[in-house]
């Protein structure tokens, strides 16, 4: 499983080092004024390429951690049919999700705004976001779901409230680049708490959500970000 692992971590890594090139080449040039580009332009897409960097690197070592913890920590189960279906599955999502990251990159620079302020760019953003729904729901397995349910979770939220934050902006200014700008700072919070808790190895963040829910939730996601939680002692079982 380690030979396997080592492929997959190599696969991902060209997508996202070709993903994090195109991005790039496409929008350096502008955000150093070395094109004809109008001021506000450079600006916004210097913007998009931090959102566009600190996901796709989140993304990249959050499927490292899991894939670890999941199939190669010390509570991995033994080789199986079910644990090899699994991981195909994991691998085949992963796979999907960072080519999209890689679709996402070819759209930093687009400033096309068709549907109520909102682009190409804003879209596939929803999409990423959005995915580890689809994922949660594509592998049956019960060893995956728990770790996976969560943080889908707090991605389909976090893409719920930057919406709120964008349309709410852009409807009291009518500035649609003012409203993007202003979606962005929640987004790249929420990354900074998945490296710090992916560093530290523990996840307060995602504990304090936890205590806030109903207790059958809890029981429900024992274990969080891919990691195993320890059992609460304040909890009574």
């Amino acid at each position: 499983m380690q030979r396997l692992h080592n492929s997959v971590t190599f696969v991902y890594g060209v997508i996202v080092g070709l993903a994090i090139r195109e991005a790039l080449v496409r929008t350096v040039p502008d955000i150093l004024h070395l094109t004809q580009i109008v001021g506000w332009r450079a600006n916004l897409e210097a913007f998009r390429l931090v959102l566009f960097l600190s996901l796709i690197v989140r993304f990249y070592f959050g499927s490292g951690t899991y894939f670890e913890s999941v199939y190669l920590g010390e509570n991995a189960p033994a080789p199986s049919l079910q644990t090899r279906v699994s991981y195909g599955i994991d691998f085949s999502s992963g796979l999907v999700h960072f080519l999209v990251f890689f679709a996402w990159s070819l759209t930093l620079t687009d400033h096309n705004r068709p549907w109520q302020g909102t682009g190409i760019f804003l879209w596939v953003l929803a999409v990423i976001l959005a995915f580890d729904a689809v994922w949660y729901f594509a592998n049956p397995s019960a060893l995956t779901k728990d770790r996976i349910k969560l943080w889908a979770e707090f991605n389909l939220a976090t893409l719920i409230l930057a919406g709120i934050l964008f349309f709410g902006v852009r409807a009291f200014t009518g500035n649609d680049v003012l409203a993007e700008e202003c979606s962005f700072p929640l987004i790249a919070l929420v990354s900074l708490i998945d490296y710090v808790e992916l560093i530290s190895g523990r996840d307060v963040f995602a504990r304090v959500i936890l205590r806030m829910l109903p207790s059958r939730f809890q029981k429900e996601n024992p274990t969080v970000g891919g990691r195993t939680q320890p059992p609460d002692p304040q909890r009574p079982t």
